[in-house]
């Protein structure tokens, strides 16, 4: 073989030449040809070789360099000894003698496969790297030195073992290479070595510390090639400098340290440059964004969030087309928009949601008195839209601020400029999706000033806007308020309907509203339904045809189908049933048309079915099932190319991406089937039985391999063993304690257990933040419901272990959702309101535990407590409160069984005493309360320490509640909270120890801060003192009468509201009523009553004249 077959060398010259002819019938008998006959055999790899030499034509050398590649693969193992070591030494002096630098790079692809190649068989190009390092710096030969980096390139991208060796000599070479005078490219090229070389240092940096350091020391010269690259106008190596950028966010941090600070910098003035191509600029926000989701400890602990907002605003705040700006009505595809502007809106949005609330959320809120105030409209208008974007990382910051923002709003919705009008809307509608209620209850002020604009709309996306705007304010009004303008509104919204017709996109937000405004008003919708169904029941005639329909047309369609589902829980099955059966058969069209939209909207309209039908709804199953599981079986990810068994080789390799496509419609048309199926479940309970396995079979596929659905997917599994378990088990009728055996049927034990299995092994994978919380916040609320049974089987502790590690994990802040960055993080930096969440989620879990566990939960609790009172002391706010809360709950849950009352109460004490936050004062105050009310110790000799401290709290949170803005709506929910603790907790100690407890002066006070406005589970003890009192006939409530008169009357009203709410809501509306009830002990209503008849046999007439309470008698 060492000699060339010149026969054979015309025979595949000529073919590639036929192969480069502008003749497609030319070109495939070629390419049959070489494929099929000349491939085949060994001889064609030397013999291409040999053509990328000696052609004299550019276009068959580049041909036959691709094809080499290929052939390097396919036969050099096929090759003798003395062929490929012949190859070796020509191939490498064809690299550097081709004069063409494309060629030339694809030559160093053929090298690399073939030491690739001979690595693989034990037999390392062992000259190879030494020979390419003294040519990358012989100063004689430019063209070589940048040649023979590319080379070193290519092969340090095939991570063969023993590249690992000479890592220190790599980065050492390539540490002079970089700082070249003569040639940018071989400084590109050598920061790109470097990017390689990072990537195989990453893997043992643990072992070798040392290579983290001078890896470190490169990043300032890496720095000045992108500055290099920049000025010389290279756009495609200025793309790749910053592609290794990005890839650096995801090396350990040691190879980086502190020195990722000058990129973050370098960065920052590149994104602001306004003199920088905006692409380019794109590129460096792109780079912050990422940095912001992986490197958020480093920007966190050195306060770098600030900066990265402030520069944020600053690109929000450069003037914008207009007429661009009310042009762009599709904004469908806003997240891959690439403009600055947009960038930035998506780092303020990220970044507030990650970063410490104090470095991101309180700089806007600094900066927005300037932004709103200013004479410059696009600062403006930057101003609103970032108080919308960066809402979702703080909701419970805003609530606090929502006089300021209202305030802000009413005026951007009145501004003279139109795009701050537009961007006021714009962010108004945003703070809807995350304040909901919050807005609503501000519906007075804001419905006007939204019909203004939209009746004086010159432009469509005002229009749209607007309408958005609407939808989402009148979704969250009250009944109360809805009632209010529910003539007009429907009136309004049916003329809209009409004078939009051209327009379907403006169409179906119009339709959205119309169900919104049903949504808000439940039953009172009832005289609006009939007109409304009239109406819209045209847009889904023939539902399945979507022949010559628009993208909007089937929008709008879809949204009709979804709207009028929603009507039909606002007016429940009695009004709705005199249309059902045409809707309910259009649905079932819908569902099986070859339309992703349509069927996605079928399927919520049969959630919504499911929901106002209940068990009626069972004898559509037979058909609807099915469908439901062809749904889940659809592929969300497809590869392009027309054979499905098409082999990807490396030449195409590097394009697969561009050959993926993710099929968003069809995983959102899964979604809605998935939770199609479990309000299915839920709805039609033990009818249901017959297709709970094949249910969970698909989906526990969904969970296990879906690109976009696992959270939706095992959230519906587990809503399906809801529905089942509670066709055997009522709520929290459980034995407490771990069982030894199970306490459900077999069938339904084993369904708890496979979900179960699901769920730990995701937790302990799962880097999603959404998917951790819904995974915990699910095991929370079914541990509460039904109790060990979730977790523990026949008294197998397995799962219920390897929760608990996770807990513990998450507690420390180590779970993988964590800790993707793996910087340390400075003890006293405060957190986003994420970091709070997924500590709280892991407490609530704990103390479902303890509920479910009883006495049994003392030992689970164990490796936990360290961890717990580490967050008491916490300087983070959030968690201090989460914590204290959860002492309190564990403790009321496992009651006399406490080994740690002491310990529990002594720290609550120094919260009670020392916190400067009114939430942890007052979860203290419970939790006192709670350790003293159920211990067999005797406490009262603290009684009068824990009374002044009481005194000391109720006049700090009297002072809040002064200073407090009216619409600080999170403050006043915490002194209100704060109010029914104290009352509770005094409540439980007169209860203990009553001779401990001095009523002249507790009574009064207690009064004072009744009725409770939140937490009322603390009216147990309330209720329980006052009866006692009277039953034992002590002198001291005797004057307060009136006063327990005048709360009984309005805990009654309020409770007869809630009924009265519970019965004309939207089905599914008020899911969290149940808070809502003022008696929320067992059996604490009937007590109360009878205390009621106790109070008008000796005091006649004080309850028998009172309105409320007579009828209680």
């Amino acid at each position: 073989m060492s000699a060339i077959n010149n026969a054979f060398v015309t025979t595949l010259e000529e073919t590639l030449q036929q192969a480069t002819q502008p003749d497609s019938r030319v070109i495939k008998a070629a390419t049959n040809k070489l494929n099929n006959e000349l491939y085949v055999s060994p001889e064609a790899l030397p013999s291409m070789l040999y053509i990328l030499q000696s052609n004299g034509s550019e276009q068959i050398r580049m041909l036959a360099s691709v094809e080499g590649r290929k052939l390097v693969d396919k036969h050099w193992d096929a090759l003798d000894v003395s062929t490929k070591q012949q190859i070796k030494e020509n191939v490498v002096v064809i690299a550097f003698s081709e004069a063409s630098k494309a060629i030339r790079h694809q030559i160093a692809h053929i090298i690399s496969a073939i030491a690739s190649a001979e690595s693989e068989d034990g037999k390392p190009w062992s000259d190879l790297v030494q020979l390419l390092a003294t040519a990358s710096t012989d100063d004689n030969n430019v063209p070589g030195k940048e040649t023979a980096l590319f080379i070193l390139v290519s092969l340090l991208k095939t991570g063969m073992p023993e590249l690992a060796q000479g890592i220190t000599s790599f980065i050492e070479l390539f540490s002079k290479t970089i700082h070249d005078p003569s040639s940018l490219e071989v400084r590109v090229q050598s920061l790109f070595a470097l990017s390689n070389v990072a990537e195989i240092a990453d893997e043992f940096i643990d072992s070798q510390p040392q290579v983290g350091g001078l890896f470190k020391a490169t990043i300032p010269a890496m720095v000045d090639v992108l500055k290099d690259v920049m000025a010389a106008n290279d756009d495609e190596n200025t793309k790749e400098v910053f592609n290794c950028f990005n890839d650096f966010l995801m090396l350990d941090a040691k190879m980086l340290g502190d020195d990722i600070i000058g990129l973050l910098q370098i960065m920052i003035e590149i994104s602001a440059n306004t003199q920088i191509d905006e692409e380019i600029r794109g590129y460096a926000l792109k780079f912050l964004l990422s940095a912001v989701n992986f490197r958020k400890n480093k920007i966190s602990s050195k306060k770098l969030g600030k900066d990265i907002t402030l520069v944020a605003l600053k690109i929000v705040s450069e003037p914008v087309d207009a007429e661009t700006e009310l042009e762009d009505d599709d904004d469908d595809n806003e997240n891959e928009e690439s403009t600055p502007s947009r960038l930035a809106l998506r780092l303020i949005d990220v970044a507030s949601t990650v970063l410490p609330l104090s470095q991101v959320v309180g700089t806007i809120f600094e900066q927005l008195p300037h932004l709103l105030e200013s004479s410059n409209l696009f600062e403006r208008r930057a101003g609103f839209l970032a108080v919308g974007y960066a809402v979702s990382g703080a909701p419970d910051f805003y609530s606090t601020k929502l006089d300021k923002i209202l305030t802000g709003l009413v005026a951007g919705l009145k501004d003279t400029e139109i795009l701050v009008r537009l961007a006021a809307l714009r962010a108004l509608a945003m703070l809807i999706i995350d304040l909901k209620d919050l807005i609503s209850v501000h519906y007075e002020t804001l419905l006007p000033l939204i019909i203004e604009i939209i009746d004086s709309a010159s432009n469509v996306t005002i229009y749209k806007y607007g309408c958005i705007s609407l939808d989402g304010l009148i979704e969250f009004m009250s009944i109360e308020g809805i009632t209010k303008y529910l003539e007009p509104l429907m009136n309004k919204l049916f003329h809209m309907l009409q004078v939009t017709t051209e327009n379907p996109k403006l169409r179906a937000i119009i339709v959205s509203a119309i169900g919104s405004t049903a949504y808000a008003a439940g039953t009172s919708f009832i005289p609006y339904f009939a007109k409304s169904v009239e109406t819209l029941q045209p847009f889904i005639q023939d539902a399945g045809n979507v022949e010559g329909l628009s993208v909007d047309d089937i929008e709008l369609r879809a949204l009709t189908f979804e709207n009028i589902s929603t009507m039909a829980r606002a007016v429940k099955s009695e009004s709705f049933s005199q249309v059902a059966s045409p809707l309910i058969d259009s649905a079932y069209v819908a569902i099986t048309c070859d339309t992703s939209r349509l069927r996605e909207a079928g399927y919520i309209f049969i959630s919504n079915m499911a929901k106002v039908y209940g068990k009626e709804f069972a004898p559509y199953l037979h058909n609807i099932m099915p469908q439901i599981y062809s749904t889940l079986q659809q592929e969300e990810i497809t590869f392009g190319g027309e054979d499905d068994e098409e082999e990807f080789d490396e030449a195409n390799a590097e394009d697969l991406m561009d050959k993926v496509q993710v099929r968003t419609g069809i995983t959102l048309e899964k979604e809605m089937a998935a939770i199609a199926l479990s309000e299915l479940a839920f709805g039609t309970k033990e009818l249901f039985a017959p297709y709970v396995e094949e249910s969970v079979t698909e989906l526990s596929q969904q969970s296990a391999d879906s690109y976009g659905m696992r959270e939706t997917a095992l959230a519906s599994l587990w809503k399906v063993v809801d529905a089942m378990t509670s066709t055997v088990l009522e709520k929290k009728q459980y034995p407490k304690g771990i069982p030894q055996s199970s306490y459900v049927p077999e069938q339904i034990s084993a369904l708890i257990q496979k979900t179960r299995d699901l769920s730990i092994e995701s937790l302990a994978s799962e880097y999603e933040f959404s998917m951790v919380c819904s995974v915990l916040e699910t095991f929370s609320n079914l541990i509460s419901k039904y109790g060990a049974i979730i977790l523990i089987n026949d008294g197998d502790l397995s799962s219920l272990e390897q929760l608990c590690n996770e807990l513990i994990s998450l507690l420390k802040g180590e779970h993988l959702c964590q800790s993707l960055d793996d910087d340390e993080l400075e003890e006293d930096e405060d957190s986003s309101e994420m970091d709070s969440l997924i500590i709280d989620s892991a407490l609530e879990v704990l103390v479902a535990l303890s509920e479910a566990l009883g006495a049994d939960f003392n030992r689970v609790f164990e490796p936990f407590k360290p961890l717990v009172l580490t967050l008491v002391k916490s300087k983070d706010k959030n968690k201090k409160v989460s914590a204290v809360g959860a002492i309190a709950d564990i403790a009321a849950n496992v009651k006399e069984s406490n080994p740690d009352t002491d310990e529990m109460l002594q720290l609550l004490l120094t919260c009670l005493q020392n916190d400067k936050s009114i939430e942890v004062r007052g979860n203290a105050a419970y939790g006192i309360g709670i350790l003293i009310f159920n211990s067999a110790n005797d406490y009262s000799s603290a009684y009068a320490t824990i009374f002044n401290l009481l005194s000391k709290l109720l006049t700090k949170v009297q002072k809040q509640e002064t200073s407090a803005a009216i619409d600080d709506e999170e403050t006043h929910d915490a002194v209100n909270r704060a109010y029914a603790n104290a009352c509770g907790c005094v409540s439980r100690l007169a209860l203990k120890q009553q001779a401990s407890t001095p009523l002249n002066i507790v009574l009064p006070i207690l009064f004072e801060h009744l009725p409770l406005q939140t937490a009322y589970e603390e009216y147990g003890p309330i209720y329980e003192l006052i009866i006692k009192l009277y039953q034992n006939g002590n002198e001291e409530i005797v004057p307060y009468t009136p006063n327990v008169i005048e709360l009984l009357s309005h805990v009654f009203d309020k409770e007869q509201t809630t009924d009265k709410l519970e019965s004309e809501s939207t089905l599914g509306r008020e899911e969290n009523i149940d808070a809502s009830r003022q008696f929320q002990a067992p059996g604490s209503k009937q007590h109360v009553v009878e205390l009621l008849k106790f109070l008008e046999s000796k005091f006649p007439g004080t309850v028998s004249q009172n309105a409320v309470l007579a009828k209680y008698l």
